[in-house]
């Protein structure tokens, strides 16, 4: 398909495009189809000649038996663009264009989905119509004052109006486009308009069924009218679109990096991630299978999500707490153990009924993490989005409570999914260390259902939570004054901090952030994603990145020390970063400690800084043989192979990359914008037996935050560079 016969472009009116429709007639009828034919037509507001050029759609037909007069639609589009590519306008007829995600991705899942399903033996009870679409692309040669409906998806258009034209009962329409470009995992996005809701929940239950190593979107889910199936939903046609994200030209960070050969000459076969391909392929067979079964449509339909409030393993036994919303039959919550904290596994550990809000075990004696689901007994179930992950274990040296706080997500907020894991990367060090600990929302010490006066320690993550949900409400403000008064130790982590209760707060939120806290606000954008420890202090010695894996942070609160207090860590511009406190807060009757970090902790993506970090925390607090303890395995797998080191780091010339990697395997260096467009190759090739490096003098490209990204097999790592001209 990239080669497109060796045209170098599937561009429509081209030789290429036709060439593409021919290899197209040839290998459906190789798949043994029950018949393959052309649909012709024509781009009629096309500059002439072009207007009477023939564009052609290639089909093939699968006969269904018991119900042969319900068709399913299965399609993708073989033209492709380069539109992003310079002399687009007026070369668009020259320009080598693969397109190799956008769309050969999408054909070749079409073609290997009726390969299997005719391997496989099927006999579907349904037809099933194959379309391989032309013009879905915008073309130079059809003016822009053409309205849309009339320059895009001309193919898919003209096939939709002419089944509804000959009475055709067209039962489901899957489109499948782009779907392999992402370096940082395999991903998928729904788009379904709300007749077609029920759809994308068959697909979204498929993924768990077969246990695709595949990442979704959560519902509802959106739609957008950008590809061939928006011809059918207008017609009233459940219809799906499978695409890599929604847009593909933006990124959504952890699950998926944009594409930054969106419709230009570099979209080629190359770029692409083999496994989401595979994997996607995987989840459209049995997504097309289920659908040529025929029956009723499954009833769609959003359950509340519940609130995981407490998982403990305080006592002789392990217990949940949560809140839900379910109050009818034939509906349930999961309860899941995930092994990967943000993967859900295929099945729960327990089933619970619509009325329970407790689940409890015989306690354990190794690590567990646990997030639940509302489910009901559908076919295929609906489930709600889950909750967050919260970990539990059981320690010989001390207990820490880790509050969950963070409850900001999409909009404005840097973090884009209504569950997070973050409270496992807060558990790791503790584990390893020898301490046990329990996780909560903070909803569960707002209603005081979790005392904090029972743990040695409290690590509170904030993440980027801001004024709208508030990072500490005047409730929890009472229940850590009380925490400290008598000799408590609080780790707060969080960039909007300072902002919330110092910028935007009352006159006691500031109080309790300069008495309580030991800080005070002085800026919402510290403007450095490089922090190093304060001399004196508990992390003196200590330089890290943060700020860009599990998500970007874009404003990271500068903190300044009250008395008593001292800043415990700088920004690479000197700004405060972070303060620690020993003594006693007023009202007290017991020195207690405090540290506060104004960025999120759990977006330093080094876990080996992490654990420092946290292992300095917990000798700070004083708590036993915190230097000496045993440690146990991690739970959450061993540090990332991969290091990058960055200096000078901001630097207004020459700047060292500096990357550790496994001697002997093929390694990658990209160095990407802010946009997530690709702006050089730093480094490709196999490395030695010393760490690679790179000298990037950034020439031609403007002042401004840079990522330097290094790729070895399936393992990645990200610094940060800021460049000043």
């Amino acid at each position: 398909m990239a080669s497109a016969g060796g045209h170098g472009s599937r561009v429509t009116f081209t030789a290429g495009n036709d060439s593409a429709a021919n290899w197209l007639l040839r290998e459906l009828r190789s798949v043994g189809l029950d018949s393959v034919w052309v649909d012709t037509f024509r781009a009629a507001s096309a500059v002439p000649p072009l207007n009477e050029y023939p564009l052609r759609n290639v089909l093939g037909l699968l006969r269904g038996f018991e119900l042969a007069g319900e068709v399913i639609v299965l399609g993708a589009h073989y033209d492709c663009s380069a539109s992003n590519e310079p002399g687009w306008a007026t070369s668009w007829a020259s320009l080598r264009a693969p397109g190799a995600d956008d769309n050969a991705s999408g054909v070749a899942v079409v073609l290997e989905a009726v390969r299997a399903l005719r391997e496989g033996g099927l006999r579907p009870r349904r037809t099933l119509l194959v379309a391989a679409f032309g013009a879905e692309e915008t073309n130079p040669a059809i003016p822009t004052s053409v309205p849309d409906s009339l320059r895009h998806h001309l193919g898919s258009a003209s096939l939709a109006r002419r089944l509804q034209e000959e009475a055709w009962r067209v039962r489901g329409m899957v489109n499948v486009d782009m779907v392999a470009y992402n370096p940082i995992g395999c991903y998928v996005e729904f788009v379904a308009d709300d007749r077609s809701q029920w759809l994308a929940h068959l697909g979204r239950s498929l993924i768990r069924e077969l246990g695709l190593p595949l990442e979704c979107n959560e519902p509802p889910f959106p739609y957008r009218t950008y590809s061939d199936h928006e011809a059918f939903a207008r017609r009233g046609v459940p219809a799906l679109l499978l695409i890599e994200n929604d847009p593909p030209w933006q990124t959504k960070w952890p699950f998926y990096l944009r594409n930054p050969f969106y419709h230009t000459s570099e979209d080629a076969p190359s770029r692409l991630n083999g496994d989401q391909l595979e994997a996607v392929a995987k989840l459209t067979v049995a997504l097309v299978a289920r659908l040529l079964e025929g029956g009723e449509e499954p009833e769609a339909r959003l359950l509340p999500s519940p609130t995981l409030l407490w998982a403990s393993s305080l006592g002789d036994g392990l217990r949940l707490q949560f809140r839900g919303a379910l109050a009818e039959e034939g509906t349930h919550y999961c309860v899941y153990e995930p092994g990967e904290p943000w993967r859900l596994p295929p099945q729960p550990v327990a089933v619970l009924s619509p009325h329970e809000t407790q689940w409890d075990v015989p306690l354990r004696d190794h690590y567990s993490q646990f997030c639940l689901t509302a489910e009901d007994n559908a076919s295929p179930p609906n489930i709600s989005v889950r909750s967050d992950v919260y970990p539990t274990a059981r320690g010989e040296r001390g207990r820490i409570l880790i509050v969950d706080g963070f409850d900001r997500w999409g909009g404005s907020g840097s973090w884009g999914r209504p569950y997070h894991w973050f409270a496992t990367l807060y558990a790791e060090p503790p584990y390893e260390l020898g301490f046990g600990f329990d996780t909560c929302a903070n909803e569960s010490i707002e209603e005081g259902v979790v005392p904090l006066e029972a743990y040695d320690a409290v690590f509170w993550l904030l993440g980027d939570e801001s004024t709208e949900d508030e990072t500490f409400s005047v409730r929890e403000q009472s229940r850590v004054q009380a925490f400290l008064r008598a000799g408590g130790r609080l780790f707060v982590s969080g960039s909007e901090l300072g902002w919330d209760l110092g910028a935007k707060g009352s006159s006691s939120d500031k109080a309790f952030l300069r008495d309580f806290l030991r800080c005070t606000y002085e800026a919402d954008d510290a403007e450095s994603y490089e922090v190093e420890g304060a001399r004196g202090s508990p992390f003196e010695g200590l330089s890290f990145a943060y700020g860009e894996i599990p998500y970007f942070e874009d404003y990271p609160d500068v903190l300044v020390p009250t008395s008593g207090a001292q800043l415990a860590l700088r920004y690479a511009n000197g700004k405060g970063a972070g303060i620690c406190f020993a003594g006693t807060v007023p009202g007290g009757s017991a020195e207690c400690r405090v540290i506060v970090f104004g960025f999120p902790f759990e977006t330093v993506s080094d876990a080996s800084v992490r654990r420092e970090l946290l292992s300095r925390c917990l000798a700070f607090f004083g708590l036993p043989e915190t230097a000496v303890a045993e440690r146990h395995e991690s739970p959450l797998g061993t540090p990332f192979p991969l290091a990058v080191d960055v200096f000078p780091n901001p630097s207004n010339g020459a700047t060292r990359l500096i990357i550790q990697a496994r001697a002997g395997e093929p390694l990658k260096v990209l160095i990407w914008n802010v946009r997530g467009q690709l702006v050089e190759t730093g480094y490709e090739g196999v490395v030695g037996a010393s760490p690679v490096s790179v000298v990037w003098k950034g020439e031609g490209h403007p002042s401004g935050t840079y990522l330097v990204e290094a790729i070895q097999g399936h393992e990645r790592a990200v610094r940060r560079v800021v460049l000043l001209r």
